[in-house]
Order: structure tokens, then C-alpha cells, then sequence
């Protein structure tokens, strides 16, 4: 049935269950599904508003994972998370600006393509740290910064350094050479950690997505 209409705000669903129910307005088909009166209660920003209508997010992406609708699931997930980060606000600005930072690059985990082009553009702003660095110790920083010709010269072999110095390859010893300073080497090492838990999302943001 069409529940886009319905509205649960402040009742308790957690028993009941949902099998192939349409939250999606198809005339406006938000990316991600939200229910009824959604955009009134977030414009209206009235924290107890908020706080029920995320505990009904939360109720339907567990009702939703248990009828193994996983995608409609994350759907709910993206909300509840959009939610906590508009609450987070009010306590502090830590948690708010890392819940930021996590929907501006993942989704907060349900977008596998943004994932995969922060995990790119990483690599890309890694390469160019390496690359300055190197320009730097080679030239000079005023020459590098003046010439960028400098910085360019190393940017390719900087790309591999940091490709191979990431990924476990038969290269890696040899790709971090001694010809590197040790900010291009600490560079590499926080590209390390950044790819690691970037690949480690991605794979779990597929697997959300598309497990059945």
C-alpha cells in the first residue's frame, strides 16, 4: 500500500511490520524516502518535533531491515542520521561537525558513490601534498610556490609513491624511496589511514545497499 501520506509521528511501530509499502511521493521522488510532514517539523526546528520523528525513523529502518527491505532501511537510516546531526547542534559542536563531515562524504554510509570519489580524491590531494613537499626540499618554497612547474614535475611520480606506498603490492617497499622527506612520508602515512577506513565504508555501503 501507498504509505507516502501516512503519519506515524509519535506512535509506537515497533511491532509492526511493513511488506512492499511505497513511501516515495513518485511526482517528487526524494533520493532518499522520508515520511509525511517531514520538511514542516524539520523547518519548524522544535527539538521534542525532532526527537520524535527521529525515533520514528529509527522504528522503521529496524522494521524495514527485519522484513529485509534494506534499501528502503537505508533510506530511513539517511533520516534518522540527518536528524541527529540537526539535534547535535544544540549539545556541541564536535559531534555535529563530524556527523558534517560524514554526510558530506558518504551519506552518512548509504552513498557508495561518494565514498568512492572521496576515496579518489584522497589519493588526488595526497599526491599533491607529496608533490609540493618534494618540490619544496628539491627547490625551495618560495621557487615551488613561484613555479608551479616545480610542483609538477614531481606529481606523477608523487601519484605512485602514494598508490604504491598505500595498497599491499610487490612495489610497496620500494615506492616510499629514500629520496622522500618526511612530510611526504607522514603524508602517506594519513592517506594510509584515511584509504583504509574510506575502502572499509564503501564496502560496507554496498553491502547495505545490495545484500539480500
Amino acid at each position: 500500500m501507498d504509505l507516502s501520506k501516512a503519519d506515524f509521528l509519535g506512535a509506537d511501530i515497533n511491532g509492526t511490520r511493513f511488506d512492499s509499502c511505497t513511501w516515495r511521493e513518485p511526482e517528487k521522488s526524494p533520493f532518499y524516502s522520508k515520511v509525511v510532514n517531514h520538511n514542516n517539523i524539520v523547518d519548524k526546528k522544535d527539538s521534542e518535533e525532532l526527537k520524535k520523528l527521529q525515533s520514528l525513523y529509527r522504528q522503521l529502518k529496524k522494521n524495514l531491515e527485519d522484513s529485509k527491505a534494506y534499501q528502503q532501511s537505508g533510506d530511513f537510516h539517511y533520516r534518522e542520521m540527518e536528524l541527529r546531526q540537526m539535534l547535535a547542534k544544540e549539545k556541541g559542536e564536535l559531534e555535529y561537525r563530524l556527523l558534517q563531515a560524514y554526510k558530506f562524504i558518504a551519506d552518512y554510509g548509504e552513498s557508495y558513490w561518494k565514498l568512492g570519489g572521496s576515496l579518489a580524491a584522497s589519493f588526488v590531494v595526497s599526491s599533491l601534498f607529496v608533490a609540493v613537499f618534494n618540490a619544496i626540499s628539491k627547490y625551495g618554497y618560495y621557487s615551488s610556490l613561484n613555479n608551479l612547474a616545480n610542483v609538477w614535475h614531481f606529481s606523477f611520480k608523487a601519484f605512485q609513491n602514494v598508490l604504491f606506498g598505500v595498497i599491499p603490492s610487490a612495489f610497496q617497499k620500494s615506492a616510499v624511496d629514500n629520496d622522500l622527506n618526511f612530510f611526504s612520508k607522514l603524508a602517506i602515512v594519513g592517506e594510509t589511514v584515511a584509504a583504509l577506513t574510506l575502502a572499509t565504508l564503501f564496502v560496507m555501503a554496498i553491502r547495505r545497499r545490495f545484500r539480500r
